[in-house]
């Protein structure tokens, strides 16, 4: 396993602080962070990044056996789960006793996955997803509350927020292992929500290509931003071919309304953007 620790070396888990926990993942990696609700700082992040040789490893349970940190009392406990399975549903059609029959239109549910759903105010819709049971149980047997919620609810969220008032079509893109979400908006309306699967970025410009054609978004006259928390070199380079057809790419940096400590600052900010997100979303 890839094992990253960005900690700030004056953290302390006294009694007199105050702190959140935040944690995104899945099978293939885990991130954890620490926000200090009084100073309102990240304080530490904590990467785990599974290797071709961890193939039976649950990152999971490997975080909590192995992290003292984890042990401490938090204030909060949100956990992200990333994952492809996501279907954006509009409010005035969504049916709680119905969140089977809305994946199925897209995804294939596992009979080990758990369905949930997730109200996001500025979209006025439901994000429907599902997480794994075994993650889940694994959650709740560490922690007497935990908030499960998916990456996709602060990717969607953030985006919503920046306003845009461009007449073009904006895409967002959200790089994760092996799929990546697209959510194009105009004038801060959602003209679509979809997650792809993909092997190379070829795959990625091709879904990418067409949704240009569908909406008409020119490539060399429209935004597009881009995070994802994938390995930063296979970033930057999906990132750099991209840029070959869709020049006005924006990476998203950290939001400026949150302090973060300095070893947080050195690792690559599109992977901090779901653990952030989190705390910033509804």
């Amino acid at each position: 396993m890839k094992i990253v620790n960005a900690i700030d070396p004056n953290f302390s888990l006294g009694p007199e602080k105050k702190y959140e926990l935040y944690l995104e993942g899945n099978a293939q990696f885990i991130q954890m962070a620490i926000f200090d609700s009084t100073t309102n700082t990240f304080v530490g992040v904590k990467q785990i990044f599974a290797e071709p040789n961890d193939a039976d490893v649950d990152i999971l349970s490997t975080l909590f056996k192995e992290q003292e940190i984890i042990q401490g009392k938090f204030q909060s406990i949100t956990f992200g789960y990333s994952s492809f399975r996501a279907m954006l549903v509009p409010q005035s059609l969504f049916d709680a006793n119905h969140l089977e029959d809305f994946l199925k239109f897209h995804h294939k549910i596992d009979d080990n996955e758990k369905i949930m759903f997730h109200f996001i105010p500025p979209a006025d819709a439901f994000l429907i997803y599902t997480c794994p049971i075994t993650m889940e149980n694994t959650l709740k047997s560490k922690f007497e509350q935990v908030n499960i919620k998916h990456h996709a609810i602060p990717f969607i969220q953030q985006a919503l927020g920046k306003n845009s008032e461009s007449h073009q079509p904006i895409v967002h893109l959200f790089l994760g292992q092996e799929f990546f979400d697209m959510l194009v908006m105009k004038q801060g309306k959602i003209l679509l929500f979809n997650s792809f699967y993909y092997q190379k970025y070829t795959d990625i410009l091709y879904f990418l290509v067409n949704v240009s054609n569908l909406f008409s978004i020119p490539p060399h006259h429209s935004h597009m931003f881009v995070e994802g928390n994938i390995d930063h070199t296979q970033y930057s380079n999906i990132v750099n071919e991209l840029k070959t057809v869709f020049p006005f790419i924006t990476e998203e940096n950290l939001p400026e309304n949150l302090l973060y400590a300095k070893e947080i600052l050195a690792l690559p900010a599109h992977q901090l953007q779901t653990l952030v997100g989190l705390k910033l979303c509804v």
